[in-house]
């Protein structure tokens, strides 16, 4: 025997079915806000002063990404950067312009100068997660590409022709050790452009 429903109990289903959906509707949003929330607090907050400074560098250094007020590198589709993706990728963090004047340079900037010698300094220190703004410039006659080795920095490339400074924004990987970079030109890293960035 089919059921029967009459005007009356049809509006009360469709009135219980309206709050269990407005209920679910409500809860979905609070939790999901908190679970927002929480991976906020979790990732590096940056200071006020160093929003500040990366603005200063992008007048700096133009074509340099931006960066979020959580530290995140923005790439130019207006998703977070990648730093495993193919260097110059629309997903990946761009190199500047050649830079000017390098007295502008912010003095927290790591500055890397390459010659047939080596890269001066040969390492440096980032923490994890962190935006990592770094120049690099060819202290000699010779172009050089900047370059890690580790797969998970394919991304972060820097290609300066010579005497000429670009420089590039990135957040360092989440892992802690040591990562190499060297100059991608045929044979600059056999006589010693190579170095090491220490994550901690």
């Amino acid at each position: 025997m089919p059921m029967k429903f009459n005007k009356k109990s049809i509006i009360d289903i469709s009135i219980i079915i309206l709050i269990a959906a407005i209920a679910m509707f409500f809860i979905w949003n609070v939790l999901v806000k908190d679970s927002n929330q929480s991976t906020k607090t979790k990732k590096s907050q940056i200071s006020q002063d160093k929003i500040l400074e990366i603005e200063a560098q992008q007048k700096i250094m133009p074509g340099i990404n931006s960066i979020t007020k959580e530290g995140q590198v923005i790439a130019s589709t207006g998703k977070l950067a990648r730093n495993d993706v193919l260097p110059r990728s629309p997903e990946a963090p761009q190199q500047s312009k050649p830079i000017k004047d390098l007295k502008q340079l912010p003095p927290q900037m790591i500055k890397l100068v390459v010659t047939e010698k080596g890269f001066t300094p040969s390492n440096f220190e980032v923490k994890a997660g962190e935006v990592v703004s770094l120049a690099v410039t060819s202290g000699d006659k010779w172009a050089h590409v900047f370059r890690f080795k580790d797969p998970v920095l394919l991304a972060v490339a820097v290609g300066v022709s010579e005497k000429e400074t670009s420089a590039i924004v990135f957040n360092a990987p989440e892992k802690a050790g040591e990562y190499e970079f060297y100059c991608d030109i045929f044979g600059h890293e056999n006589r010693g452009e190579k170095g090491k960035m220490i994550v901690k």
